[in-house]
């Protein structure tokens, strides 16, 4: 049986996950193991169990959970990130390292970000005009979504983009609280008055980044703002399995839970009461909220466990039924695609181009997504880095966009890793850098690649400003039981 293939390799990178000892807790290819396991493993295997139900996207091609092929792509994939990690480690004989090395200290890094933060808050403030201000497109946010508010000039939604760098700069300041409150450098002049700033910043950050997550009508943007912070506190606690790790962990699964299950009901109701003027007080907003979770479900809130598991996996089965469909069906997909769909993200940096005018700029019928002509949905649909991959390059791609993904994540984690304590927003960096690694290669969405880079780009270019990077040849030889390290 199909489910028997899922249930292996599953087994086997659960068990391998275990026994291996990564640098901290959460190091880039446990955190591309638990996405992973979720979108490619988890879903399909609760697709198995439960076939009958009414799912969001594999209604429209229920073949897909039972297909080998797809497995057998989904295998392909995953053999190609595990060896491109491999291969990137160091030689254990002689080989060269990057030293990184900051050109300014703590109070010129907070007013760096403190630069940033004001762009990123300017920019959301910009967009938020073509909806009446920050408090209606925070309350808008699943209207907007719909399309029932639109940026009819096309130009405001052009700033959205910037204003996608809120949740990382929370996180740079996160980690410099974290690491600057601790150790010696309590003992430096101007300690209080650099750690109030820093909090007062943090603030700032997390009230303006829960206005952009509202007002985008998503979760994932409010699992965004929040996942990455709580990343780098448990990999502080460098202990496996201390007390705090699990508390931060347990709470981590009830809020993610919470926030899949319960955040878009919420932004219905306050987008419903925005519309027809109605109260905004939280019991209204929360019966109206409960009331539209009890019709989606059928039942009472208090719904039992096969309901919860399969509302919560129904926001995942996109991956799998899109690989399916551009397996089953490459011509719809105008297979092979080889990239054209990149071409048309850098169109999308021209303001107020967006990527469903597209068809005006004749490279090919459809972007590389689930299009709503094929399953009867009214927007695209994510196809998940598989299925984008396979569309642009058949199997042989797949597995080389997962070997180079993970050469390259495994490169970048090394080389932060050995820097990690010249600064103290270096273990922020280290979460922030997957972030943006895991949108290079596993993002899926390549029509939206370009503008989403936006913010990291941005900061990645600012701080760079002030990093020296130089390069360091070592050799490594053992005399009896030790290890002589010349660099």
């Amino acid at each position: 049986m199909i489910i028997t293939l899922y249930i292996i390799l599953l087994t086997f990178i659960i068990i391998y996950d275990i026994v291996r000892k990564p640098y901290v807790p959460f190091d880039y290819l446990r955190l591309f193991h638990i996405f992973f396991c979720l979108e490619y493993i988890i879903t399909p295997i609760v697709l198995l169990i439960y076939p009958d139900e009414e799912w969001r996207f594999a209604i429209f091609a229920p073949e897909g959970k039972y297909s080998l092929a797809v497995f057998g792509v989904i295998l392909l994939g995953y053999v190609g990130v595990f060896l491109g990690m491999k291969y990137s480690k160091p030689n254990k004989v002689k080989g060269s390292i990057l030293i990184l090395k900051w050109r300014l200290n703590e109070k010129k890094f907070l007013f760096i970000v403190t630069m940033l933060l004001l762009f990123v808050i300017m920019n959301l403030f910009i967009y938020s005009l073509s909806f009446g201000g920050l408090v209606n497109l925070a309350i808008s946010g699943y209207l907007i979504r719909r399309g029932t508010l639109i940026d009819e000039s096309g130009i405001f939604v052009y700033f959205k983009f910037f204003a996608e760098g809120l949740p990382w700069i929370t996180l740079l300041l996160t980690s410099f609280c974290i690491n600057f409150s601790s150790g010696n450098m309590k003992k430096s002049r101007g300690f209080s008055n650099t750690v109030l700033t820093a909090y007062i910043l943090i603030t700032i950050s997390l009230i303006f980044s829960l206005i952009f997550a509202l007002g985008t009508g998503g979760r994932g943007n409010l699992i965004v703002t929040i996942l990455p912070c709580v990343y780098l506190l448990i990999n502080k606690y460098r202990r496996f399995f201390s007390v705090k790790q699990i508390i931060l962990v347990t709470v981590t699964l009830l809020l993610a839970y919470w926030v899949t299950i319960y955040a878009r009901p919420y932004m219905y109701a306050l987008g419903s009461t925005a519309i027809n003027k109605g109260s905004f007080a939280l019991n209204d907003i929360t019966a109206l909220a409960q009331g539209y979770i009890e019709k989606a479900s059928g039942e009472n809130v208090e719904s039992d466990f096969k309901t919860s598991i399969v509302g919560f996996f129904s926001n995942l089965d996109h991956t799998v039924t899109a690989t399916y469909l551009v397996m089953s069906n490459p011509e719809h997909f105008n297979f092979p695609r080889i990239f054209l769909d990149y071409f048309r993200a850098l169109i999308s940096l021209i303001p107020g181009i967006h990527y469903s005018t597209f068809d005006l700029f004749h490279v090919t019928k459809n972007p590389s997504m689930l299009v709503n002509d094929f399953l009867g949905f009214g927007s695209l649909v994510p196809p998940g880095w598989i299925a984008n991959a396979y569309v642009n390059g058949w199997y042989p791609l797949v597995f080389l966009w997962g070997f180079i993904a993970g050469y390259i994540g495994g490169k970048i984690e090394y080389t932060i890793r050995i820097n990690i304590a010249i600064a103290p927003w270096m273990e922020g960096i280290y979460i922030f850098m997957y972030f943006y690694w895991n949108l290079i290669f596993f993002h899926g969405e390549s029509t939206k690649l370009v503008l989403s880079n936006i913010p990291f780009v941005i900061i990645i270019f600012t701080l760079l400003q002030w990093l020296t990077i130089s390069k360091r040849h070592y050799k490594i030889f053992k005399t009896g039981n030790r290890k002589v390290i010349i660099a």
